[in-house]
């Protein structure tokens, strides 16, 4: 698949470039996810009062006297909640595929078409078990270096960030070359992070940043409506339920159409960033012009 060839820039350049293009195309983006926005923010908001009555009571004795019938009732709330889990994450895929299309300039006409499964979907969920099962042995050293000593500690949970960083954009290299398999992809990042460590660094910690304020209103919210759960379930389960659907409705909104969107806008560029030091390529599009048409 041909990729965009973009100038080398600096990171606050390409993170600000990412997100203009995700203010420029917010409407499209909001309304690709609006089925999940619908979805779950409803799902969630209807949970919350049997669920925040179901929490307040798991130490009472009536829980325990009740074991049998809450265990059923907690598998009933862990399969709801990873349905959602699932659905956020198959939301991400939805968006790295429909920006891609941005970047290539072979955007679907019809934007719910994302919604249907391509074959890269298997290879991404491939990549994502990989790193699943590489996760479990490294917290388990990490656990172990911290019970034995905190310098050895410390010492396993650098090398795991610094495989992160270096593994970080094995799904934009994947989505970008499919073709070429998903060990492929590993390789592709690695070799892509090999002298760009720092600035690869540099640009995961300014998204941070950037993303802690983007949600600290979020938090603030959530902490507000935690302190008034009580008064608002004494008005009743509906009026309780309608205030949180509006709020994860607002927080999924703001997490995933600006700020996944942003993070994928971004690590898109910055992986045409990295080819087109690698090769030393000749710009054709900067980042300062390089503006996506209007998404419908």
């Amino acid at each position: 698949m041909p990729n965009p060839q973009y100038q080398p820039a600096s990171v606050l350049d390409i993170v600000s470039f990412g997100y203009r293009q995700v203010f420029k195309i917010l409407w499209p983006l909001t309304k690709l996810a609006l089925p999940f926005l619908i979805l779950c923010s409803v799902t969630m908001g209807a949970l919350m009062p049997s669920y925040m009555h179901f929490s307040m009571g798991m130490q009472s004795h009536a829980f325990q006297s009740g074991f049998q019938e809450n265990f059923v009732t907690s598998l009933f709330y862990g399969f709801l909640f990873f349905i959602i889990g699932v659905l956020q994450y198959y939301l991400f895929y939805v968006f790295l595929c429909f920006i891609q299309d941005l970047y290539l300039d072979t955007v679907k006409p019809n934007l719910f078409s994302y919604w249907l499964p391509q074959k890269n979907l298997l290879g991404l969920l491939g990549i994502s078990f990989l790193f699943l099962a590489a996760s479990i042995p490294a917290s388990v050293i990490l656990l172990i270096g911290f019970i034995l000593l905190v310098l050895p500690g410390l010492a396993v949970l650098a090398g795991i960030l610094f495989f992160m960083i270096r593994l970080a954009f094995t799904w934009i290299a994947y989505m970008l070359e499919p073709e070429t398999g998903i060990l492929d992809a590993f390789q592709k990042s690695w070799a892509l992070t090999q002298h760009n460590f720092w600035r690869s660094v540099g640009l995961l910690c300014l998204i941070l940043v950037i993303q802690g304020i983007i949600f600290a209103p979020f938090g603030l919210i959530s902490i507000i409506i935690t302190g008034l759960s009580f008064s608002l379930m004494g008005q009743g389960h509906f009026v309780f339920s309608i205030v949180y659907t509006l709020y994860f409705a607002i927080r999924f909104w703001a997490q995933y159409v600006i700020g996944i969107g942003g993070l994928i806008f971004i690590s898109y560029r910055y992986v045409f960033d990295l080819e087109a030091r690698k090769n030393a390529t000749v710009s054709i599009v900067p980042p300062e012009t390089g503006d996506f048409p209007e998404a419908s």
